[in-house]
C-alpha cells in the first residue's frame, strides 16, 4: 500500500471462525484419507480417473493452503485505503470509493460489510471482523475511531 507514512494503519487480524478453519482444515483432509485408508486403502478402483495417492496429495495441498489463508485473514485500514485478505478474495479500495461500512451481528458475532461504489453487492471486511463479545466491541471502537471508516460506519451500536 502507498500510505502516507506518519499514519499507522489499523490492522485486524482473523477471529475465532478464522482460527478455527485454519486448524480443522488439515484436520478434516487427514480425516478423509484416514478413512480411504480404512476403506479398500490406497487401491485404484475400477472408473476412478486418478489414483488415490494423487487425490490424497491434492487433498492434503489444498487443506495446507485453505488452512493458511484462514490463519493470514486480515483488514487493513490505511489513509487512504482499505486492503482486505479474505479466505477466497483478497481487495484493495481508496476510501473515496467506500460507501458504507454496514454492522451486521449474525450467530453472536459481528461482520461487517463493504458497500463500494459502482459495485452490485458487497464486499465481506472478512474474518478479521468476525468476534463476539467484548472483542467485538474494541473492532467496533477501532473502526469508529478511524478517519476513513468512522464516517462510513452504520449499525455499529448496541445490539437490539
Amino acid at each position: 500500500m502507498s500510505e502516507d507514512p506518519g499514519v499507522r494503519p489499523v490492522v485486524l487480524r482473523g477471529g475465532p471462525p478464522a482460527w478455527i478453519t485454519a486448524v480443522a482444515a488439515p484436520i478434516v483432509a487427514l480425516a478423509l484419507i484416514a478413512n480411504r485408508l480404512g476403506g479398500d486403502g490406497m487401491r485404484q478402483q475400477v472408473g476412478e480417473p486418478l489414483p488415490p495417492w494423487v487425490v490424497a496429495v491434492g487433498t492434503v495441498v489444498l487443506a495446507a493452503i485453505l488452512s493458511w489463508r484462514a490463519a493470514t485473514t486480515r483488514a487493513e485500514l490505511g489513509a487512504t485505503t482499505l486492503g482486505c485478505r479474505n479466505l477466497l478474495v483478497g481487495f484493495e479500495v481508496d476510501w473515496a470509493d467506500v460507501e458504507e461500512l454496514r454492522v451486521r451481528r449474525r450467530a453472536g458475532l459481528v461482520v461487517v460489510d463493504v458497500g463500494v461504489r459502482n459495485l452490485r453487492r458487497t464486499h465481506r471486511l472478512g474474518a478479521a471482523t468476525r468476534f463476539g463479545g467484548a472483542d467485538a466491541d474494541e473492532v467496533l471502537r477501532l473502526l469508529a475511531a478511524h478517519p476513513g471508516a468512522g464516517p462510513l460506519l452504520e449499525g455499529a451500536g448496541p445490539e437490539d
